[in-house]
């Protein structure tokens, strides 16, 4: 139960862990851990753009099952069919600011594999939501700057009120530790395109 949870220090953590430079790897990681088995979270994710030759986008996926994968995409990956049925390609067609789906009852949600298949694993509902880093709608052709959480609970009945308190009480800071990682990475592309990986890490 959320009554585990102390929301103000699960936000300082992981705000003192990103300006004490921890990967974001980390941070999720055991963010992860902390907080999947008060609110039942069966899966987590975490998507961004990214600046960088090879890489368009990167993504944290966090699981009960397998813990925590990083997932880079390379460019042209938008073509994929993978990524054009997905529910984040429909939430970005129809500029939506969060999905929410139960998975446990038929719906629309039944269009897109990654969630038939989180059912198939015993989820009962998704949500998903976008945080800008600028000011203004994301995405939009004015501003690609931000990124999108998602998670998934096989917790009979789909999420609880309380998750939706956690989460809205933790967008803020999640959304400033993510954009400081997506700073950090994007000088170390630019710096190494520049002058060399070598060189560049240690600049």
């Amino acid at each position: 139960m959320i009554e585990q949870l102390d929301i103000p220090a699960v936000k300082d953590r992981i705000l003192n862990q990103a300006l004490a430079g921890d990967s974001l790897k980390t941070i999720i990681s055991q963010l992860c851990e902390q907080i999947s088995g008060p609110l039942e979270i069966y899966r987590m994710s975490i998507g961004m753009p990214t600046l960088h030759p090879l890489v368009e986008a990167q993504s944290i996926r966090w699981t009960a099952v397998d813990g925590l994968d990083m997932i880079h995409s390379e460019h042209g990956y938008s073509h994929r069919q993978d990524w054009l049925k997905s529910p984040i390609f429909f939430m970005f067609e129809n500029e939506l600011q969060y999905l929410r789906y139960r998975l446990d009852q038929p719906g629309d949600w039944q269009q897109f594999p990654l969630l038939n298949e989180l059912a198939q694993a015993g989820c009962t509902e998704y949500y998903a939501m976008v945080i800008s880093f600028e000011a203004g709608f994301y995405p939009s052709n004015d501003n690609r700057d931000g990124m999108l959480a998602s998670w998934a609970t096989n917790r009979a009945g789909g999420f609880s009120e309380s998750f939706f308190e956690f989460v809205n009480a933790l967008k803020p800071a999640l959304g400033i530790v993510c954009k400081l990682a997506d700073k950090q990475s994007t000088t170390v592309n630019i710096l190494e395109a520049y002058l060399g990986k070598d060189a560049g890490n240690r600049v």
